[in-house]
């Protein structure tokens, strides 16, 4: 026979039943786990009905998370982490049905499950796992999440990586020098997370049209979160006893963490204000604003009213021509007149009258104008200086993670917060005396790109939603300054996912609008 008549013998037998059997191997070896895992959660349990079918629950959720877009599960559980109460919110005093949920969410797992090595909250697990799917995309090829997801520009990259880098090497820094694992994962885990999301959401999102429905959930959350504060106020007492049994205010309804959050809600329903607004956008605007002032009200927090100035001055600066910011400077220069000598007799003066003026000064000075003192913002006072004091220990790289402030002037105890010397209020000049100017550096180069990306973004929007977009990042991140500056925020752990969409939106909108070309983007 010849070469050119030698027919090429089809795969035999064997080599199809192996096929069939590699094919096979997957499904079944998930079946076998599924099936052990479901019979040790039953063992365990005691034959607790919930914790056996348990390991089914979580195999069809894993694989709707490994088969659904990365925004889809992060927008699900943004509205969660923003709209449940956490236990120990309101002071422990209340707890809405959906507490179990934040709990889950924000607390440590092993104080749910009794196993020990579970020191990690429920949305650490959940962004671990999303990480691992957006690996398994990138080695199958997807450089994005699907195909209309918009690029993050090179500059967002880059800072997320100076960010990493340098959270990593503060907590190395502090370990080194006998510092607090524990405490400085504390310190640390927020910032983290937060990078996370930044990465996941700028790899995911499609532009306006995501944006649009975030902000949806955004302003809904509020409204769940407003709606528990109004209730609170309405069926608590204003005074409770503490472990002394002196009766102390009722501080706030929910948490601190929540007046970003109504802070974020009033920039999606102000935005398209400063536009071109349709009559659904007016009508929004009009019922749900005073809903989420009375919010603010309720919750009691004096940093809410200053992160929402915050957010009316980025759209006031950003959109200089537009109607409402004629109209509103047109009313400041008309009440110039009257503005001024009520500022300065207001100054000084306790009546009801002078309100705002009082709001004001509380703010900026100890000193109240009966001649008592402030005690938080004197407090306030007292914790920056030691702060300072510890940054001057040493400059440049800090005391690390891992290490509490240094108390050279002592200020009211706060025996119910062991953390407190290693999570001071202000969290900025916090960051100054455990990092360090380098570290500082580091840490917020994420948020001063952010900030530039979205300010040059704003004057090349190609659409109306773009420029609301870009004018809401900068508002939101102003605030979230304010907000580490007065309460806390840097490791307030829910506004991890209102600030980390709006800086993967900044990194977005420079390339969506020209401000980056996508051409030197990275193929990470």
């Amino acid at each position: 026979m010849t070469h050119r008549a030698t027919i090429i013998a089809p795969p035999s037998s064997p080599g199809l039943f192996s096929g069939v059997v590699g094919g096979l191997t997957m499904p079944v070896g998930a079946t076998v786990v599924l099936g052990a895992a479901t019979v040790l959660a039953a063992l365990v349990s005691n034959g607790h009905v919930l914790a056996t079918i348990a390991p089914v629950g979580i195999a069809i959720l894993l694989a709707g998370v490994w088969m659904v877009p990365l925004r889809v599960t992060l927008g699900l559980v943004m509205f969660l982490a923003l709209a449940a109460d956490r236990p120990g919110d309101t002071d422990g005093h209340w707890l809405s049905p959906l507490a179990p949920i934040g709990g889950l969410l924000f607390h440590n797992l092993n104080h749910i499950i009794s196993v020990d090595a579970l020191k990690f909250s429920g949305v650490v697990a959940i962004l671990g796992v999303l990480l691992i799917v957006r690996l398994g995309r990138s080695l199958t090829g997807r450089e994005r999440d699907t195909a209309d997801s918009l690029p993050l520009a090179w500059p967002m990259r880059a800072a997320l990586a100076v960010g990493l880098l340098t959270v990593v090497g503060s907590l190395a820094w502090g370990t080194a020098r006998a510092g607090d694992i524990e405490m400085g994962k504390i310190q640390a885990q927020a910032y983290l997370q937060l990078l996370a999301v930044v990465y996941l959401f700028g790899v995911s999102l499609r532009g306006a049209r995501d944006y649009r429905w975030l902000g949806g959930l955004i302003v809904a959350a509020a409204c769940v979160k407003g709606a528990m504060a109004l209730w609170v106020r309405a069926t608590l007492a204003a005074s409770f006893p503490d472990q002394w049994g002196v009766m102390r205010e009722l501080e706030y309804a929910t948490n601190h963490g929540d007046s970003l959050l109504f802070t974020c809600a009033t920039a999606v329903l102000i935005g398209p204000l400063f536009h071109r607004p349709t009559r659904r956008q007016v009508a929004w605007a009009a019922w749900l604003l005073p809903f989420i002032i009375a919010a603010v009200v309720a919750n009691d927090r004096r940093v809410a009213w200053v992160e929402i100035g915050a957010v009316a001055a980025a759209f006031l600066w950003l959109n200089p021509a537009s109607v409402v910011t004629r109209r509103f400077a047109r009313v400041i220069v008309l009440a110039l007149p009257l503005l001024v000598p009520y500022t300065i007799v207001g100054w000084s003066s306790a009546s009801r009258v002078f309100g705002p003026v009082g709001f004001v000064r509380n703010i900026v000075q100890p000193e109240r104008s009966d001649g008592s003192l402030d005690r938080s913002t004197l407090f306030r006072d007292i914790e920056n200086y030691n702060l300072v004091h510890t940054f001057m220990g040493n400059p440049v790289l800090g005391t690390g993670f891992g290490h509490p402030f240094v108390v050279a002037v002592d200020s009211d105890s706060l025996s119910g917060f062991a953390e407190y010397h290693f999570l001071p209020h202000n969290s900025i000049v916090g960051l100054w005396a455990f990092t360090g100017a380098a570290g500082f550096s580091g840490l917020f180069m994420l948020l001063v790109v952010a900030l530039l990306l979205a300010a040059r973004a704003h004057p090349r929007a190609r659409t109306a939603d773009q420029a609301i977009a870009a004018a809401a990042v900068v508002g939101i991140l102003v605030a979230y300054i304010v907000h580490m500056w007065a309460d806390i925020g840097f490791t307030e752990a829910p506004t991890i996912f209102l600030v980390g969409l709006a800086i993967a939106m900044a990194g977005q909108l420079a390339v969506a609008t020209g401000e980056w070309p996508q051409a030197q983007q990275s193929r990470v």
